[in-house]
């Protein structure tokens, strides 16, 4: 008397070649199938953060630098001022407050959509306007 197996190997003890091959074709498809899907999102995400990075956040990180550097420059302004009271040391104010407008007008559309640090601007704008 024969017995078949048991368990998983008897299951697949009755399948031919073809039925082998059939199903590591379709697994194979399968597994290069959800590798691709993984693949074009990647590359559809890498550009989205690539485009974001170098359409807005960079030149925004570059804006508000110049933000704190016509900051700088209106306080060395007062600061000589202030210790000479020669008008001539009012001109980086007068550089600084016009480089600090030009400035946040480039910032301001570069922030559009992102509350917080359109936030952060208004909260920078207040206290330069209480220190001016």
């Amino acid at each position: 008397m024969t017995s078949k197996p048991s368990g998983a190997a008897g299951a697949f003890a009755d399948w031919t070649t073809r039925r082998w091959l059939r199903v590591g074709v379709a697994a194979t498809l399968v597994v290069l199938t959800v590798l691709g899907s993984l693949g074009g999102w990647a590359m559809w995400r890498t550009s989205h953060i690539t485009s974001a990075l170098v359409d807005r956040r960079s030149p925004a990180l570059i804006e508000s630098m110049r933000v704190e550097e016509a900051l700088v420059n209106q306080e060395t302004g007062v600061r000589g001022y202030g210790l000479s009271g020669q008008r001539d040391f009012l001109q980086p104010y007068a550089q600084g407050v016009t480089g600090e407008r030009a400035a946040l007008e480039r910032l301001r559309p570069l922030l559009t959509g992102d509350g917080r640090a359109r936030a952060d601007l208004a909260e920078v704008e207040r206290l330069a306007g209480t220190w001016q």
